[in-house]
C-alpha cells in the first residue's frame, strides 16, 4: 500500500512499494491496452458509450460516469438495478 507521506525515489529501487508505484502510473499510460484502464482512450470509449463522441467536451456528470465504467470494468463489479454484486453475492445499496 502506498500512503500519503510516501515520495518517489529519485532513483529506482525494488521495493513493493516502487512497484505499486509503477503499477498505478501505469494505469494512466495514453495506450488502447487493457493494462491501461484510465487511459485517455479508455476514457474516450467509456464516453462514446454514455453518448459523447470522441473529442467531444465530457461535462462533470459524463466525466464521473466514464470514471464509474472504467472502474465498474477495472475491478469487474456490476451495477445492477441499485444492486451490487461482487462475486456473485448481491447487497442492495442503501438509498440516501
Amino acid at each position: 500500500m502506498v500512503y500519503l507521506d510516501w515520495r518517489k525515489p529519485p532513483y529506482p529501487v525494488q521495493t513493493a512499494d516502487y512497484a505499486t508505484y509503477i503499477q498505478l502510473i501505469s494505469w494512466f499510460l495514453d495506450s488502447p491496452s487493457p493494462l491501461c484502464p484510465f487511459s485517455v482512450h479508455r476514457m474516450a470509449l467509456a464516453g462514446k458509450d454514455l453518448g459523447k463522441d470522441v473529442g467531444q467536451w465530457f461535462g462533470p456528470s459524463t466525466a464521473a460516469g466514464a470514471i464509474k465504467c472504467v472502474i465498474v470494468l477495472l475491478t469487474h463489479l456490476h451495477f445492477v438495478h441499485e444492486c451490487l454484486a461482487i462475486q456473485g453475492a448481491r447487497t442492495r445499496v442503501p438509498e440516501s
